[in-house]
């Protein structure tokens, strides 16, 4: 079966079929993570590369999709505005937060924008008392990054949790190396719900790939709408299917474009 050849497999738990199964892109909706999904993660989000055949990917599947193509990530928009400046599909930021789509840009629940300055502030100085530590900031918070030093996690976390604790609206969130503060209610999971009910998506079978813990949410959604969740590396997951690296991940979705 070809999708166990490239590498795709069942994740643990009650799955039954062991390949990914076959999806109309004609009428599918495709969501999909940037980082650790469709491109490598880097040891700093600004390190990231992007793949040289991602683009014409991307390109040929809002083609299929008939615009059902969405890059939803935790970064924010203006920045993956940057890394895919010709994508035609539509871009959702801070994990849907910012959307961009249909030539509009348009954002959810806006946090107060002197709580977040206050937050980000906090945290730009806290990251200064270890090199190891790297800060990103978002106009709806900020992810303070300890991939270099993993064992910072419990100290970070405790920072954080007092540096949101006069402040209302916030939370804090887990992902891969790194604690990130974010208004509440904001997640992939109410951003994939949110673009479902909306033209070109609504109607389509989803088919969600992610990476990480911020993506769970989305997974059980797009399961109880009988879609197919992918989860690409390694940790424990509700999506039906895993494939190892975001090579392989593009490599399935490219032959589905030929199919």
């Amino acid at each position: 079966m070809f999708y166990e050849m490239i590498g795709f497999a069942t994740s643990q738990g009650d799955v039954t079929e062991s390949h990914l199964p076959e999806i109309d892109l004609d009428k599918a909706a495709l969501l999909l993570d940037f980082d650790g999904v469709l491109a490598d993660i880097a040891e700093t989000p600004d390190q990231v590369q992007v793949p040289d055949d991602l683009p014409g990917l991307l390109d040929a599947l809002v083609e299929r999709t008939g615009g059902a193509t969405a890059v939803i990530s935790g970064r924010a928009l203006a920045v993956l505005q940057d890394i895919l400046p010709d994508f035609k599909g539509t871009l959702m930021g801070c994990h849907g937060a910012e959307v961009a789509g249909a030539g509009e840009v348009r954002g959810y629940a806006p946090p107060d924008a002197r709580h977040v300055a206050a937050v980000i502030g906090m945290v730009q100085g806290y990251g200064l008392t270890d090199p190891a530590y790297a800060v990103e900031a978002k106009p709806t918070g900020v992810v303070l990054h300890f991939r270099r030093k993993p064992e910072l996690r419990g100290s970070a976390y405790r920072f954080l949790e007092a540096a949101i604790h006069d402040l209302p609206g916030f939370e804090i969130h887990y992902a891969k190396m790194a604690l990130e503060i974010r208004p509440a209610g904001v997640s992939k999971g109410s951003a994939v719900e949110r673009l479902m009910q909306d033209a070109p998506f609504a109607g389509r079978r989803p088919l969600y790939a992610g990476d990480d813990t911020s993506d769970e949410e989305a997974f059980a959604l797009v399961n109880a709408a009988n879609g197919l969740s992918v989860k690409v590396g390694e940790g424990d997951t509700c999506a039906h299917f895993r494939t190892p690296d975001p090579a392989t991940l593009r490599a399935a979705l490219a032959t589905l474009i030929r199919d």
